[in-house]
């Protein structure tokens, strides 16, 4: 038996029965994030390199409040849905998150901006492979690396 001491299964479970709804994001993007995380719980159109399978109620939530967040930006910034970003929408979002121009709600800067990176590229990969239409990669030169703790 498992001990999940940070109810992360309880979170996601709540989630999904009051409706999944992913409040303050477009109905386009909301949509699109609730089908990219059921297909991941259930393990569905993973990359080729990745490892099978489902993923944990853990990287679920993450998933959720990154991808969420990401959606705001980008509605909020260059007024796309995740869709029709351009690559230099993304350059131009994780850049503005790494210099502090775009703050944390508690006003301090985003120390780990690669997390968010490396979860949008997992997000925009499954987006290529679900897509019917040809789709550019728009993730490949973000950074991905993260600074060394102090």
């Amino acid at each position: 038996m498992k001990i999940d001491p940070y109810k992360s299964k309880q979170t996601y479970d709540n989630w999904k029965d009051l409706g999944a709804e992913i409040p303050k994001v477009s109905k386009e993007n909301e949509k699109i994030i609730r089908q990219f995380i059921f297909d991941m719980e259930k393990g569905i159109n993973v990359g080729a390199s990745n490892k099978k399978g489902a993923r944990s109620h853990v990287r679920l939530n993450a998933y959720r409040h990154k991808l969420k967040l990401l959606a705001q930006l980008f509605e909020k910034n260059s007024k796309k849905n995740f869709i029709d970003l351009t690559k230099e929408d993304c350059h131009e979002i994780f850049s503005q998150m790494k210099t502090g121009k775009i703050k944390r709600k508690d006003g301090k800067i985003y120390t780990h901006v690669a997390d968010y990176v490396l979860s949008f590229k997992a997000f925009w990969h499954w987006h290529q492979r679900i897509s019917k239409k040809k789709i550019p990669d728009v993730t490949i030169e973000l950074d991905t690396k993260n600074e060394k703790p102090k």
